[in-house]
């Protein structure tokens, strides 16, 4: 099973990639968040960190390449 964290600030971006995995039976998205602080949360409340993160670049308060870097360094 691939894991999979969805992060991106546009509502209908996440919610059309969630039906794309849902296609598969062997991925499961663990989150879906708006924004990069939300991430280390979402991520926090699980057992492991997903596989993957999907992470859209320009987001409002946190972008996603400093997002990437701290999720990283943590994980």
């Amino acid at each position: 099973m691939i894991t999979i964290g969805i992060v991106d600030d546009t509502r209908e971006i996440r919610d059309l990639l969630i039906r794309i995995f849902e296609l598969f039976d062997d991925i499961e998205v663990k989150f879906d968040v708006d924004d990069g602080d939300q991430v280390m949360y979402a991520i926090d409340k699980l057992i492991e960190p997903p596989q993957v993160l999907i992470m859209d670049i320009d987001m409002k308060r946190q972008n996603g390449i400093e997002t990437t870097r701290i999720v990283k360094e943590k994980y």
